[in-house]
């Protein structure tokens, strides 16, 4: 990865973690609106390529001008690499199978926690499940704070 930057190879560099490969391009994607085209690996049941959270992958873009010295140089290393795609537009195709755009999961990824406290108005938890309920909003919290979601917004909505 040094050496891929280093020599200004790559465009962009996300790791595949909570969610797998799907949320991995998503998150990618969402900051500038942009969509994706991929096709999954028929070795692999479906669900398990794009949802599959093994660690220690990458996903990187790499501008077209730039993609023979990025494949060159990968190539000569001990890195196993695939083409998963292209970036652009904003339809997310998987498969040759829309999947709706990139800005209705950004909708739902930045409004998740505010929906459900919104459809349960009126339900009154006891005092030690709110603290648990807390609990489990400040975690998100953390976890949504360091993909950039507005941590005072997430934070409001837990507490109310």
């Amino acid at each position: 990865m040094k050496t891929l930057i280093k020599n200004n190879l790559i465009e962009s560099a996300h790791d595949i973690s909570d969610g797998g490969l799907f949320i991995c391009l998503l998150e990618s994607g969402m900051p500038r609106g942009l969509g994706f085209r991929i096709d999954t690996d028929e070795e692999f049941r479906k669900d398990a390529y794009l949802f599959g959270e093994a660690q220690g992958r990458i996903v990187v873009s790499v501008s077209p001008e730039k993609l023979d010295a990025f494949v060159e140089l990968v190539a000569a290393s001990d890195i196993d690499f695939t083409n998963l795609g292209e970036v652009g537009g904003n339809a997310i195709v998987i498969d040759e199978e829309e999947f709706g755009s990139v800005h209705t999961f950004k909708e739902k990824y930045d409004h998740a926690i505010g929906d459900m406290r919104s459809t349960a108005t009126g339900f009154r938890l006891p005092a030690t499940a709110g603290f648990w309920l807390l609990a489990t909003c400040l975690t998100t919290l953390s976890y949504r704070h360091s993909y950039g979601a507005p941590a005072a917004g997430l934070l409001k909505g837990c507490i109310g």
